[in-house]
C-alpha cells in the first residue's frame, strides 16, 4: 500500500496531515457579540478545519456572497473559508473555497469576502461550511486563527443563510455532520 495511514486509523502519526475538529469558542477576543470561533493549529497539522453545524440549502446555478472576519496570531500558513457541496444523498459533489487569507496577512481583525458560485447541476442540494488552515512552510510557526461575523447570502439579496454567524450560541456538531 503506497498511501500512509490510508484508513485514517493512526492518530499518532509523527507527521500529522489532517484534523477536522468540532467548533471551539473564544471569549477573549471578538468583533461582535461575546465570542469568536477559534481554530488552534499549534500542533502543526498540515490541514486543520472547523466543521460548522448544519446544512445550508443552496440553489444550483446561483451565486452567494461569503463574508467573514479573521484575526491570526502569527499569520503563518493560509486560511480558507468555504466548504463541501453535497447532494440530497449526502454525496460530495465539489469543494468550494472562495475566501483565502494569505501568509503574513490578518494579524488584526480583517474583513474577507468571496463569491461562492454553485454549479448548475440537478443533484446539488446543500453546502457544509468549513473554516480551514493549511500548515505554514517548513521552519515557520503554526498559527491560531479567530473567525467572527460569518455570513452567506444570495447575491442580489435574500436572508442570512448562516445561523449564529457571530458564534454567540454554543454550536453542536454531531460526528455525522463533520463530512
Amino acid at each position: 500500500d503506497l498511501v500512509d495511514n490510508g484508513n485514517f486509523e493512526d492518530t499518532c502519526n509523527p507527521a500529522p496531515a489532517w484534523a477536522l475538529v468540532p467548533p471551539v469558542r473564544d471569549a477573549d477576543d471578538s468583533v461582535s457579540g461575546q465570542f469568536a470561533m477559534k481554530l488552534d493549529n499549534r500542533e502543526g497539522w498540515t490541514w486543520k478545519a472547523l466543521a460548522l453545524p448544519g446544512e445550508i440549502k443552496v440553489t444550483p446555478g446561483k451565486s452567494y456572497d461569503l463574508k467573514v472576519k479573521v484575526k491570526r496570531q502569527e499569520a503563518n500558513g493560509v486560511v480558507w473559508v468555504g466548504g463541501y457541496l453535497k447532494s440530497a444523498a449526502n454525496q460530495q459533489l465539489a469543494r468550494l473555497w472562495p475566501v483565502s487569507v494569505a501568509q503574513g496577512a490578518g494579524t488584526t481583525w480583517t474583513a474577507c469576502a468571496g463569491k461562492l458560485v454553485i454549479p448548475d447541476r440537478a443533484d446539488v442540494d446543500h453546502l457544509l461550511l468549513r473554516l480551514l488552515h493549511t500548515q505554514p512552510a517548513p521552519g515557520k510557526k503554526p498559527d491560531t486563527i479567530l473567525f467572527d461575523d460569518l455570513s452567506l447570502k444570495a447575491q442580489g439579496g435574500g436572508p442570512e443563510l448562516v445561523k449564529n454567524g457571530n458564534f454567540d450560541v454554543v454550536p453542536v456538531v454531531s460526528p455525522g455532520q463533520l463530512w
